[in-house]
């Protein structure tokens, strides 16, 4: 039914395909693999900037500003930052911790006073501590979250709807029992930092980071709309996400050239009144499951002799990195115009023992082969799938939820490697008849709808 050409595809597998120096160097084996990466994510750009043990950098820049452009991406070329925004929340908050009257310990109630209901449970209250480290037990996202448009989903949360929910959630949890990522709790951090500052949130950024570290392109609104990468995901095109109302979790807008000088200020090659404060902000570790700790937003790996420190981010058509060794003195930022994780890039550019993602064929399928697939599913146990050709893609799309393309892994098998599914599908006499769902520990059966 098909033939296989060399096209890739991306698995999480922890295979290490480059040299074993303790840093990894850009070279030709190396841009080779991104190249072939590009090709299966169907990422039009990807920059990335090193950060040497002396405090140079050097930029290294692949492919292009979006799907039908020729110019190239560069370290002025501007990429949502997504969650990255985190570490600088968690950064001003020791900033401010260190000016005002207040420690990690400090609850929620006395930073907003009686007028905004606080939840706790078994009397322990929440503190900025519970925040920063995601175990206050508030969700990773609010439950009044409701978008109008599912493609920019923050688009129209306020912070009235934000502490609306906050006083009406009842924590499943005492705070500081259990870790739960949580984008809701950093917007609630945000309102805090406005709070305690008597600052917006955009102040705080320009006052601390952007005029003191020489990163005039970065901010949470777009300052030049002709150096903004297309935004994409998986070789169609995506919307930004604007989260201007509630800061705090995303949002931040960057270049390599200005994270790769963020970094630097963790590393402490750039002055900066702080600084010295700053450098400390992963000495609180807290375990999470797994080779990974966590102290205030940073997500710290200790492995191979080394301690890396790093943040992903995501958003609708971006995906990023930025990260550090304390350890080597070496730091790496990575930015797509693509929706595939690029953190394992990143920590290998740190430290080469950290494994690239393996690479293995895919099977090649025309649009015309690809529509025996297409039809609505139904499932006892989720809602209806609807699955559809989008050009050369196949396109899964869940009741309630953005259609995601899936990849033939074999004849009758395909795979988005975002979400990790899998779909295997059951023909009878040639005529596709079901599927089954394979995500995580979970198996779905859906049946075509006649």
């Amino acid at each position: 039914m098909s033939m296989k050409k060399n096209l890739l595809i991306l698995l999480i597998l922890f295979v290490n395909i480059l040299s074993d120096q303790v840093s990894a160097q850009i070279t030709s084996e190396f841009s080779e693999y991104i190249e072939k990466r590009m090709a299966v994510e169907r990422i039009p750009g990807i920059s990335i900037a090193l950060i040497d043990s002396d405090g140079s950098v050097t930029f290294h820049n692949y492919g292009t500003m979006g799907l039908d452009s020729a110019e190239p991406v560069n370290e002025h070329t501007i990429f949502e930052s997504g969650s990255i925004t985190k570490t600088f929340s968690s950064g001003l908050l020791q900033i401010l911790m260190d000016q005002y009257n207040i420690s990690t310990d400090t609850p929620l109630r006395e930073i907003f006073g009686e007028d905004v209901t606080i939840p706790s449970k078994d009397g322990i209250e929440i503190t900025l501590e519970h925040l920063v480290m995601h175990t206050s037990g508030l969700p990773r996202l609010p439950g009044n979250l409701s978008p109008a448009d599912i493609n920019d989903p923050y688009n129209e949360y306020t912070p009235e709807m934000l502490f609306e929910f906050l006083g009406s959630y009842e924590l499943p949890r005492n705070p500081g029992e259990e870790f739960e990522y949580s984008n809701y709790a950093y917007m609630v951090l945000g309102q805090a930092l406005q709070t305690i500052s008597g600052k917006t949130y955009d102040q705080l950024l320009d006052e601390w980071y952007f005029s003191k570290l020489d990163m005039p392109s970065t901010s949470r609104f777009l300052s030049d709309s002709l150096r903004l990468a297309q935004p994409t995901t998986s070789g169609l095109p995506a919307k930004r996400w604007h989260s201007e109302h509630v800061p705090g979790f995303g949002g931040i807008l960057s270049t390599t050239h200005d994270l790769a000088n963020y970094v630097k200020l963790q590393l402490g090659y750039l002055d900066h009144p702080k600084g010295v404060l700053l450098q400390k902000n992963i000495e609180t570790l807290k375990n999470l499951d797994g080779a990974f700790n966590i102290s205030y937003a940073w997500i710290v790996a200790t492995a191979f002799e080394d301690t890396v420190a790093f943040h992903g981010g995501g958003t609708g058509g971006f995906r990023t990195f930025a990260g550090y060794s304390p350890v080597s003195g070496q730091g790496a930022v990575v930015m797509s115009n693509g929706t595939n994780d690029v953190q394992d890039i990143g920590r290998h550019l740190i430290n080469d023992q950290f494994s690239l993602a393996a690479i293995i064929d895919v099977v090649e399928m025309t649009p015309e082969q690809l529509q025996m697939f297409t039809g609505e599913f139904i499932s006892e146990t989720l809602p209806h799938m609807t699955i559809s050709v989008n050009g050369d893609l196949l396109m899964a799309e869940l009741a309630g939820q953005p259609a995601l393309p899936v990849m033939p892994i074999e004849e009758t098998v395909f795979y988005n490697d975002r979400v990790e599914a899998r779909l295997e599908f059951t023909a009878d006499e040639g005529t596709v008849t079901g599927f089954v769902l394979k995500q995580g520990a979970g198996e779905h059966a859906f049946i075509k709808k006649q």
